[in-house]
């Protein structure tokens, strides 16, 4: 065989293993993580109209939207999170860095709001807002959530993994403690 085409044959294959390499290590890291990741339960708000630019899923808003505190003076990049009375998340702080020995993740977006100078607060956007679902499913599961989610702010809530660096992954949507599948399911038995 020709040493050039030899040549070609192993830079391809390198090409090939360095384009696997990113995608195998994020499964990787997400399937089995160093730590086991911690479960939060964040409550939903009211969403926005769908979308049918995106795909199939159901748009969520993820409480709190505001945290009470002072002006850290900087810009926040991750909220540390806590556990309210009824075992939902909550935001506790906010810092630049992940703490370590705290749960943490990374913000989309915070901004110090200064129109209350008793209560200062900071406007915070966390980054799960999608929860994906089979395409059939999907208009009936925004359905049903948008039904739900006017009953109150604990009816509906997002079960997520919340890994030591910050990331995150959506586990499930919960309404009035279910599942969505087996709601989903249960309320078509019920017509």
């Amino acid at each position: 065989m020709n040493p050039v085409k030899i040549i070609k044959l192993i830079v391809f294959a390198l090409a090939v293993l360095a384009g696997m390499a990113y995608p195998a290590s994020k499964i990787i890291r997400f399937e089995f993580p160093g730590q086991p990741p911690a479960v939060y339960r964040f409550r939903t708000g009211i969403v926005d109209p769908f979308d049918p630019f995106r795909g199939r899923y159901v748009v969520l808003r993820p409480l709190p939207s505001e945290v009470q505190i002072p002006n850290k003076g900087f810009d926040p990049k991750y909220a540390v999170l806590g556990l309210d009375e009824k075992g939902l998340a909550t935001v506790t702080d906010l810092t630049e860095a992940p703490v370590k020995g705290r749960d943490c993740v990374r913000l989309e977006s915070a901004y110090f709001q200064n129109w209350n100078k008793e209560k200062p607060s900071y406007g915070i956007t966390l980054p799960f807002d999608r929860f994906y679902l089979n395409e059939e499913l999907a208009p009936e599961a925004e359905k049903a959530f948008n039904e739900a989610i006017r009953k109150g702010d604990d009816v509906c809530v997002i079960k997520v993994n919340i890994y030591q660096n910050g990331d995150y992954a959506i586990e499930d949507l919960e309404i009035e403690g279910m599942p969505i599948h087996q709601y989903l399911k249960q309320s078509t038995r019920k017509e």
